[in-house]
């Protein structure tokens, strides 16, 4: 099966005359293939839907600068894809993982010394499966333990 996005040239310039019907026929012929980029570049599903609905919004507003004798899928591609790769910025700015470590500590710390070993074990665990991960994927790893030792803490009030 080929994955490859194939638009004539004839539904694109349709588009870029405000033809909604020919954009919604690209939408339902693309939306997977930009989807599943996003997911594997984001490794989350919300996310990657978001990016997938701004990517066609870009779509729509620059189509008209969109050259028909070009590969579509190229340039589709490359705005999913700058669109994820902002998004993986703005998360690295959001989740500053020097301070992960203290917050777990903070966090894990019990008056019980069974307990505080536990913990450190648990952290020690933690820390080391988390070295392989991305940094949104450490993000998320780091806030589902703090999530399962202290849920008291992630309580809305």
């Amino acid at each position: 099966m080929n994955k490859t996005v194939q638009i004539d040239s004839e539904t694109i310039i349709r588009c870029q005359r405000g033809d909604k019907a020919a954009f919604r026929l690209v939408v339902q012929n693309c939306q997977r293939m930009v989807f599943s980029l996003s997911l594997k570049i984001l490794a989350d599903e919300e996310e990657a839907k978001d990016v997938v609905q701004e990517t066609f919004l870009r779509v729509w507003q620059g189509i008209g600068r969109y050259d028909p004798q070009k590969p579509f899928a190229t340039w589709l591609y490359t705005i999913a894809t700058r669109l994820c790769l902002d998004r993986l910025k703005a998360a690295k700015l959001l989740c500053p993982l020097p301070d992960d470590e203290r917050v777990l500590q903070r966090f894990a710390s019990d008056a019980d010394s069974h307990r505080t070993l536990e913990n450190t074990e648990w952290m020690a665990i933690v820390r080391l499966l988390a070295e392989g991960l991305s940094e949104k994927q450490r993000c998320y790893a780091l806030t589902s333990f703090l999530l399962v030792i202290c849920p008291a803490a992630f309580r809305l009030q």
